[in-house]
């Protein structure tokens, strides 16, 4: 995959070739590409690469940047854990049996006038706003 690198005010590009092609590099990454066991790579590179150690330190970091990838055969083992839904699904069959509870003193059942919804006129219900 392609990968950049920056120090200072050098930046190098690794983009992969074909097998055979062999490292087409600079002398300075060469040599760090050889050691890192790279075989075929294109490298672009820009920036004041006269300055051997920010050149080194952004083919390093573009190197370093491949270790970050996550392939799929680096993926670890998950075992599959039931899901919720399936492991309640007998309880979650069964009809919803409410049970209503009434509260004393109200026959009606719901809420009457002045409930949270308002009523009457007043968006906040039949109370009068509060004096702070």
């Amino acid at each position: 995959m392609k990968t950049t690198g920056k120090g200072g005010s050098v930046r190098v590009k690794l983009t992969p070739a074909p097998r055979g092609t062999g490292i087409v590099a600079a002398p300075i990454p060469k040599k760090i590409l050889q050691f890192a066991g790279i075989d075929d790579v294109y490298t672009c590179s820009s920036g004041c690469t006269r300055t051997s150690e920010n050149f080194i330190k952004a083919c390093y970091y573009a190197i370093a940047n491949t270790y970050k990838y996550l392939s799929p055969d680096l993926w670890p083992r998950t075992d599959l854990i039931a899901s919720p839904l399936i492991k309640h699904q007998e309880f979650l069959a069964k009809p919803e049996q409410k049970q209503h509870a009434r509260r004393d003193g109200d026959r009606r059942g719901g809420r009457g006038r002045g409930g949270p919804r308002g009523g009457r006129g007043r968006p906040g219900g039949n109370r009068p706003p509060r004096a702070d």
